[in-house]
Order: C-alpha cells, then sequence, then structure tokens
C-alpha cells in the first residue's frame, strides 16, 4: 500500500512538473503574439518568462531585446530602456539594440544610462571601441562630468595622437574642471599646431577672461565691503585690480582673433569688458552694445 502511494506520488509531481510554465514557453507565446504585432501582449507574456527566469544568459539577452522592441512599440519607453538594458548587460552584441538604447536613453536624458550603455557597447562590440569611446567623451562633456571627460579624452588621444578635436575636447574640459594651466598649456598647443582653429581662440580667451575676472571682482568686492575704507585700503584694492590687467590683455589677443574670424555677442561683449576694465575706452567703445 505505502508503495502505490508513493508511486501515485511520484507520477503527480511528474505530471505537475511537465505542466508548469517554462521561460522557453512563456516565450514561444509572446512570438506568437508578435506576428500579430500584438506588442503590449507580446510584452505581457515576455514579463511572465522573466518572472520565471532562466539560467541561459544568451537566451535571456535575446529575449531581454525583443521584449525591448515590444515596449518601444508600445511607447513604454522607460520599460523599453530597462529591457535594453538587461539584453546588453548579458552582452548582446547587436548594433540596432545599442543604437535604439541610445536613442530612447537621449529622448529621457537618461545620462546615465546612455553612459551604461556606450561602456557596454565598448566591452561586446569587436573593433568599436574608439567609436563608442567617442560618443562617451561627449555625454560626459554635455552633462558636465569633467573629471571623466578628461581621462576618456587621454585614451582616444592614445589611438589618435595629435587629434586637434579630441584636445580641444579635453582642454575645454580642464577649463571648466578648473584645471586653468594645463588647459592654458593644451590651448596654446592646439593653436601652435594649428592657426586656424577658431574654436580654441574663443576658449583660451574666455579662460583668461575669467581669470581676471574671478581677480578684478575679488579686489572690488573686498573693497566694497569695508566699511570705513582707508587711504592705504584703497591703494590695496587699485593694485589688486591692476593684476587682473595682465590677464585681460591676454584675453583681448585671443578674443580679437576669435572675432574677427567669427563674430559673436558672447565674444564681442568680453571684448568690451576687458577693455572698460583696463580703461582703454577708445578700444572699448568699437565692442560697446
Amino acid at each position: 500500500m505505502r508503495q502505490i502511494i508513493l508511486i501515485v506520488a511520484l507520477l503527480f509531481c511528474t505530471t505537475n512538473l511537465f505542466s508548469q510554465d517554462t521561460f522557453k514557453s512563456k516565450a514561444d507565446e509572446a512570438n506568437k503574439l508578435l506576428e500579430n504585432q500584438d506588442y503590449s501582449g507580446a510584452l505581457a507574456k515576455f514579463e511572465e518568462a522573466f518572472k520565471i527566469g532562466t539560467d541561459d544568459k544568451r537566451q535571456l539577452a535575446w529575449t531581454a531585446s525583443i521584449a525591448g522592441i515590444c515596449a518601444q512599440e508600445s511607447g513604454n519607453v522607460d520599460k523599453a530602456i530597462e529591457l535594453y538594458a538587461v539584453a546588453l548587460k548579458n552582452n548582446l552584441a547587436d548594433e540596432d539594440i545599442i543604437n535604439r538604447q541610445i536613442t530612447l536613453c537621449k529622448k529621457k536624458k537618461n545620462i546615465a544610462e546612455e553612459a551604461n550603455t556606450l561602456m557596454a557597447a565598448m566591452k561586446i562590440m569587436p573593433g568599436a571601441d574608439y567609436k563608442y569611446r567617442k560618443k562617451l567623451l561627449y555625454v560626459y562633456y554635455n552633462s558636465g562630468q569633467f573629471d571623466k571627460a578628461i581621462p576618456t579624452a587621454d585614451t582616444l588621444l592614445m589611438a589618435k595622437p595629435g587629434d586637434h578635436k579630441l584636445m580641444y575636447m579635453k582642454a575645454s574640459s580642464l577649463s571648466k574642471n578648473k584645471q586653468v594651466p594645463e588647459a592654458i598649456k593644451l590651448f596654446e598647443q592646439i593653436l601652435a599646431e594649428d592657426a586656424g582653429y577658431t574654436s580654441a581662440y574663443t576658449q583660451l580667451g574666455l579662460v583668461y577672461y575669467n581669470k581676471a575676472t574671478s581677480i578684478y571682482d575679488n579686489g572690488r568686492d573686498h573693497y566694497n565691503n569695508l566699511k570705513k575704507p582707508t587711504r592705504m585700503d584703497y591703494t590695496n584694492y587699485r593694485n589688486a585690480i591692476k593684476k587682473s590687467y595682465t590677464d585681460y590683455n591676454k584675453a583681448i589677443i585671443y578674443l580679437e582673433k576669435s572675432y574677427a574670424a567669427k563674430p559673436s555677442d558672447f565674444v564681442k561683449k568680453a571684448l568690451f569688458t576687458s577693455y572698460t576694465r583696463i580703461e582703454n575706452k577708445e578700444k572699448a567703445a568699437k565692442y560697446a552694445k
């Protein structure tokens, strides 16, 4: 009797095991719905498959990518980003999915995931390291992550030494990261090698302009905050102001060249302020509003 009960129990367990849904069976159901372009229905079945799970990373990656497309076609951008991230995390080397993910991340301004996507692409796409690393450089730069942009530019420059665009990106990042001496040196190197690089004239001029303005404003504000300034205080104030003249004059050299090559209101205003503060009214009048 006991043996019969045991056999029945085993048969029940075996039958139940085979009747249970699997990751693959749910994915197959989703694919059938997908044939009729039922993206929402297919996505729901894929979600059921993910809840069941699988140890097959390749299968998981491909399924996540298809589910991501379903989510994207259904207008669920956040879910698409989430699923594409799963696919890439599991080493899906598919350029279309990478491009879809980058596009959606830009649309949602999801900078962190866009950077993650590009780093994954560098790892899983053979021979595409430079291409995606350069895109990553722009992501870091445009999002103000200059501390990350600098080493990224360094790596790119190892592949293409002397590339003035990359050097410019690095110099601009150094400047915005308050590494002014290093930025000046690199901008000067660019201009020594390419005297027609207008943007480098603009940025180098602005580096000196900002440096001078900081010195000037600090000296002025310190004096204006004194309750009862003495004659000595005024002398110290004037000396502090004159320290800014050196950098204003350097700024003018580069900003003049920038303005001559490509006039802009921003550079015009910087030139007006520079000439005004070094007390050259005649030259300042040229750039007055």
